[in-house]
């Protein structure tokens, strides 16, 4: 070996020591870093002696980052689901809770038994009278409440869909960066953690499965299928609405729905294109969940309604007069259910502010002139007609017989069972999330790992200088002799 081979062999190692002392100390700056990747360098022997750097590796499995993704995917449309059920249920209330529709309606059947047993006095007629309307507006406030968690998914779907389109774009651009660089030391390899630390950051929306493609490039694609980018994005459309009434539906066309480029993407579907992340997560709650909590509150209002406009009730109503509770001020059609709840009103007939008189609740709503001061009769049976089983018509108890009392606690019982079965969903895939991120986090930087490598590097370093010395000694002893 000539005296230049040395020279070029040991300026080599210095070369790759000074390379990797440098990576050592980012592994080490970065060991409290999210998403980053431990850092180690590939080494060659160069055929003209020496050692050559072919590049710099991330320390990452492919499998465990897919894994976890699904994971975080899952755990957001999870906690999804189970926030707008508890939206719901603390809508409707706890039974014994002041303003809740248990509670409203037992302060109403206490005051029509009271009224009952002075049905003279016109205090207690009043209260009776009031207690109704607190009870319609409870119900019709819980509906509202349920629209107001459709809307709030409504707008989080467009928040989503911006989130992905603008995460997408930036996956672009840097696919695009890394294949005009190729393979060229640190530049490209802090590209592609940005890149990861982009796509991670788009998992939770939507479940991601990152495929490589020639020069360092990678496509997307949803866990269900859908392709998100292959060598340019495809765009996600939707337009959000703002408002949401009861009637608004997708299929009916009032809501709008996602297309992916050119394609619609069938959010109902029982296994959606989109996997099971935050963003069909949304459009479940807005299209499926809450939807089905009105429809049992509109059973409730339903079943209230039809109990107190019953002519073999109330002598004085005739067939399709209103009674106590009404649509709107009008008797309620069995075509027209749909938002019944918002629409639930006292009638006029007995509210006193709108022209009406109180003791037409003790003679009749249709009665057009007062009656016996003592009589009870109509009171008690108002009263009795709450706790009598009724076959309900429609909502999840259709068909079987229950009291007013009964339908409302079926409907909590029902939104709250369901909160519950995603609040253990959350609690299960969080823990197998955590698992998946310490296993991660394992395959990542070792403090002392780096030490021990810092030491070796140092060594070499040192040995490699050594040479270099030797080698410029014997240059200064030829030198001497020419």
């Amino acid at each position: 070996m000539s005296l230049t081979t040395a020279l070029n062999t040991a300026a080599s190692g210095l070369r790759a020591t000074s390379r990797a002392a440098e990576l050592v100390a980012g592994n080490v700056a970065n060991v409290a870093t999210p998403g980053y990747a431990r850092r180690d360098l590939i080494l060659t022997t160069n055929t003209l002696g020496g050692v050559r750097i072919e590049g710099v590796s991330r320390a990452v499995d492919p499998l465990l980052i897919a894994d976890r993704r699904v994971a975080e995917a899952n755990s957001a449309s999870a906690d999804v689901l189970a926030d707008g059920l508890k939206a719901i249920e603390e809508a409707i209330g706890e039974p014994t809770a002041v303003g809740s529709l248990g509670e409203r309606l037992a302060r109403f059947e206490a005051s029509l038994i009271e009224a009952a047993t002075r049905p003279d006095l016109d205090a207690r007629l009043s209260a009776a009278v009031s207690a109704a309307g607190e009870l319609a507006r409870g119900i019709a406030n819980t509906g509202r409440e349920i629209q107001d968690v459709r809307t709030k998914a409504d707008g989080d779907i467009a928040t989503m869909v911006r989130q992905v389109n603008a995460g997408l774009e930036q996956v672009d651009a840097l696919n695009d960066e890394i294949r005009r660089l190729g393979d060229r030391g640190p530049t490209v390899i802090n590209l592609k953690e940005q890149r990861q630390q982009v796509i991670d950051g788009l998992s939770d929306i939507v479940p991601l499965r990152e495929v490589e493609r020639q020069n360092g490039q990678v496509a997307l694609f949803t866990t269900g299928g859908a392709v998100l980018l292959e060598g340019s994005p495809r765009r996600l459309e939707f337009t959000p609405k703002g408002f949401i009434e009861p009637w608004m539906s997708l299929s009916g066309g009032a809501l709008s729905g996602l297309t992916i480029g050119n394609d619609a993407i069938d959010t109902s579907a029982p296994r959606s294109l989109l996997g099971e992340g935050a963003l069909q997560a949304a459009f479940t709650l807005r299209d499926q969940v809450a939807p089905d909590a009105q429809a049992s509150l509109d059973a409730v209002a339903r079943d209230l309604v039809e109990r107190f406009q019953d002519p073999a009730l109330d002598p004085t109503l005739t067939a399709g007069d209103a009674g106590l509770f009404t649509d709107n001020g009008l008797a309620f059609d069995p075509v027209n259910e749909e938002g019944l709840a918002q629409r639930l009103e006292v009638n006029a007939f007995v509210v006193p502010g709108a022209g009406g008189e109180v003791w037409r609740l003790r003679d009749g709503i249709g009665a057009v002139a007062e009656g016996p001061l003592g009589d009870s009769g109509l009171l008690t049976a108002l009263s009795e007609q709450l706790r009598a089983p009724r076959t309900a018509a429609s909502g999840p108890t259709a068909g079987r017989a229950f009291s007013v009392s009964d339908q409302v606690n079926a409907f909590l019982t029902g939104v709250a069972s369901e909160r519950q079965r995603r609040d253990g969903d959350v609690a299960f895939i969080s823990s197998r999330l955590e698992a998946l991120r310490n296993e991660e986090a394992q395959g990542g930087v070792d403090t002392d790992d780096e030490m021990q490598k810092l030491l070796a590097v140092e060594q070499a370093y040192g040995a490699n200088a050594r040479v270099l010395q030797t080698l410029d000694t014997l240059f200064e002893q030829l030198l001497g002799i020419t």
